[in-house]
This record gives C-alpha cells, sequence and structure tokens, in this order.
C-alpha cells in the first residue's frame, strides 16, 4: 500500500506520462520518465 498520496500518485502520473508520450515506436528511459515526474513534484 502506497504510504503517502505522492506515491498514490505517482502511479497515475506514469499512466498519463505513459499513454501521451509513449507508443510501439517512441519509448521513454527511466531518467526521462524520472524527469517526467520531476514536473509533476513527485
Amino acid at each position: 500500500m502506497a504510504t503517502s498520496s505522492n506515491q498514490k500518485l505517482k502511479l497515475l502520473y506514469l499512466l498519463k506520462i505513459l499513454l501521451e508520450q509513449t507508443d510501439e515506436n517512441h519509448v521513454l528511459s527511466m531518467q526521462e520518465l524520472l524527469d517526467a515526474l520531476a514536473e509533476y513534484g513527485i
């Protein structure tokens, strides 16, 4: 279980980022994912 509200939001933001910025031909690296999450304050 998530320990804070940010942890709960992290999954939702990850889903949003992956749906909007990736597909079969366009992937994101782990660093790009972390940078995108940082924009949301996660």
